[in-house]
């Protein structure tokens, strides 16, 4: 199932191509932290913007029910509480 989205998604976008540019391009004097740092921010951007994405759909800001759908999420909401809590931690690596 996931591999026909998967071969459906990279025949309107071709991402396996750029991802395997991506991963597999040759650095220079090999892997070294100035190198990693760049693509460690865009992974993690990458991952605030999904997980918020989600959260953003269940997630009310009014002040009557925002704490109601914070419970919602950490409670009721099938994986709620692992999606916050990388929602969180991913966005303090980012700081």
């Amino acid at each position: 199932m996931f591999q026909k989205l998967f071969n459906w998604l990279d025949d309107r976008t071709g991402y396996r191509k750029i991802a395997k540019a991506t991963l597999y391009e040759p650095v220079p004097g090999g892997a070294r932290w100035r190198y990693v740092w760049g693509s460690t921010l865009t992974f993690a951007l990458m991952v605030q913007f999904i997980t918020g994405i989600v959260l953003w759909s269940a997630y009310s800001p009014s002040s009557q029910t925002a704490w109601e759908s914070v419970f919602y999420i950490q409670e009721q909401m099938t994986g709620g509480w692992i999606l916050r809590g990388i929602h969180h931690y991913t966005a303090q690596v980012m700081t």
